[in-house]
């Protein structure tokens, strides 16, 4: 292995720990024992364990495109390893013969050279992920009172009060939804209304 070849295996890796479940582990230039010698451990570029599936990626960065020797090396591999999924990741692409291949056999492919905008988005290249978790169940803010000149008169002292701490809890509801908009960079507009 090449210092190029480590640094290109550990970006693969580093995606996958992106984009895999919490619960799954990713685990760069593993060594797994052979099914048929188990005492003879087998380097993996990279492997992914989740719930009782494993899924073996191997990278190639060379200058010349993989060709379908390669795919069937992949083939012989998932099969030998008892991997239930094999992924190729190759920075030079691949021939006709070894996508038709892979596609035959189910083995994934991944083409650097090919990758839209969409794809790098998505392996988070150049782009930051952002999860927000909101939820809100059954929420009712509702404040009622009659509209009357003659009411704020007869209204004790306590009346005064409730009346007051409901319009600063309706205020205070409106700035914590308001703060969402502005994180989220949403328009989130609050439905509550205050009536007195």
């Amino acid at each position: 292995m090449t210092k190029t070849s480590d640094n290109f295996e550990e970006t693969i890796a580093r995606f996958h720990k992106l984009l895999e479940r919490e619960d799954s582990v990713i685990t760069w230039n593993d060594k797994i024992p052979d099914p048929d010698n188990v005492s003879r451990l087998r380097q993996i570029d990279i492997s992914i364990r989740r719930d009782d599936s494993l899924t073996i990626i191997e990278c190639r960065i060379h200058k010349k495109i993989q060709d379908v020797k390669w795919v069937e090396e992949l083939i012989g591999r998932r099969v030998s390893l008892g991997a239930d999924t094999i992924i190729g990741v190759s920075n030079s692409g691949f021939t006709a013969g070894a996508i038709a291949k892979a596609k035959a056999f189910g083995v994934i492919l991944r083409d650097l050279n090919l990758l839209s905008d969409f794809e790098i988005s998505a392996w988070g290249l150049g782009s930051r992920v952002y999860i927000t978790y909101l939820e809100f169940q059954d929420i009712s803010l509702q404040f009622e009172m009659p509209a009357s000149n003659d009411l704020e008169k007869k209204l004790s002292s306590a009346e005064r009060y409730v009346r007051k701490s409901a319009s600063n809890l309706l205020e205070l509801f409106q700035q914590f939804v308001n703060s969402l908009g502005d994180k989220l960079k949403i328009d989130f507009t609050c439905p509550c209304k205050a009536r007195f």
